[in-house]
């Protein structure tokens, strides 16, 4: 079992292969697949037994004791998590994309030990708060303001459809100044909420009832806190850049889910198609279900090179906030195609799914 301590010392083939062997263990031997993917949220047990491998230490820089925000190993994770468990999967690359890695690049040195030492010993989570019930995820017209009080800024507002809704320990708060005429500023600041702390505990004041991914919660949050000024991130220039570089990398990383996603569609698929006898002849002997099976393969293929492109580019130490319409583009075609995927091997297996395939829903 990989530990806290020895996290940055094995090689990723080592650490890979753990967390892989746990997930195996979790999902097929002591848990019954279908039964997790039909209930809210993850059994605690299952959890902590994921997270004892210690897999978020892959987005915590070396020196803190991680593995060096190493893109590749980031998406190598991502990768693994979703061939088991499509929910897992995206928890992982919230905690990587809109939480490690911006505390990371942007958050003052001063608070990062604290945080990533948490996340290295007590299987801490983190992730993002941006959308509002009235404006979506409009940044520019969102009406959670921020007060400088003395040594704290006094943060209130509401949020929702925030991923990992009552499970965080910590979350990227994102707000704008108040003016004392009363009107918000036109920038956007960035806060580390520390869920356990007195002055810092969000109101979940509804859970929603959302249609898959069952295991990740989503909810209404009341915010009404007081954060210490040396957890507000300081951005390269200014907050609307820092949030457009926030969200343009985790699109450059959302292969990695894909990827995963689409290699268990593929291996099911071919499974499926081997064994099932149809007139006396294996389905995959059709020229038809091999021109299907042929375009779940060109999906792999092409989320394997957008990954390649993510690996070389999405590094914390480029800034991706012009990146737009390359990172928009790639989050949507990569989506696209784990849906076609999905359509294929539906039509390939029939009407009901094979149980092991159940999960993707």
């Amino acid at each position: 079992m990989i530990t806290s301590d020895t996290a940055a010392q094995v090689s990723f083939t080592e650490f890979l292969s753990s967390f892989k062997k746990t997930l195996k263990n979790v999902f097929h031997k002591k848990d019954n697949i279908e039964k997790l993917t039909q209930n809210r949220g993850f059994p605690a047990s299952v959890l902590k037994e994921i997270m004892a491998n210690i897999p978020l230490s892959v987005a915590i820089p070396k020196e803190y004791g991680g593995r060096g925000v190493n893109v590749k190993e980031i998406l190598g994770m991502v990768d693994a998590a979703s061939y088991e468990s499509l929910p897992l999967s995206l928890t992982f690359g919230i905690n990587f994309g809109l939480f490690l890695e911006p505390v990371a690049k942007y958050a003052q040195e001063t608070v990062k030990k604290g945080i990533f030492d948490r996340f290295l010993t007590q299987q801490n989570m983190g992730g993002l708060m941006i959308t509002e019930p009235d404006h979506g995820s409009d940044a520019l017209n969102m009406q959670t303001s921020n007060v400088k009080m003395g040594s704290n800024y006094h943060i209130k507002g509401i949020k929702h459809w925030q991923g990992l809704t009552g499970m965080a320990d910590y979350w990227l708060m994102t707000s704008r100044k108040k003016c004392e005429n009363g009107k918000l500023g036109r920038d956007i600041d960035f806060f580390i909420c520390d869920v356990h702390q007195p002055n810092q505990r969000i109101q979940v004041e509804e859970y929603y009832n959302n249609l898959g991914l069952y295991l990740i919660p989503y909810g209404k949050n009341i915010v009404d806190i007081k954060v210490p000024e040396q957890f507000k991130l300081v951005p390269e220039s200014t907050g609307l850049k820092l949030i457009m570089d926030l969200l343009h990398r985790s699109r450059f990383q959302f292969p990695g889910m894909g990827i995963g996603f689409i290699r268990r569609i593929l291996d099911e698929a071919l499974k499926h198609c081997s064994t099932r006898i149809v007139g006396g002849r294996a389905l995959i002997d059709l020229d038809q279900v091999q021109h299907q099976i042929s375009r779940i393969q060109s999906a792999f293929t092409i989320c394997s090179a957008l990954c390649l492109r993510g690996v070389e580019y999405s590094s914390i130490k480029n800034n991706l906030a012009s990146s737009a319409v390359e990172a928009n583009s790639m989050k949507a075609y990569v989506s696209d195609l784990m849906h076609e995927s999905a359509q294929t091997l539906t039509q390939l297996c029939g009407v009901v799914l094979p149980k092991k395939s159940r999960q993707f829903n």
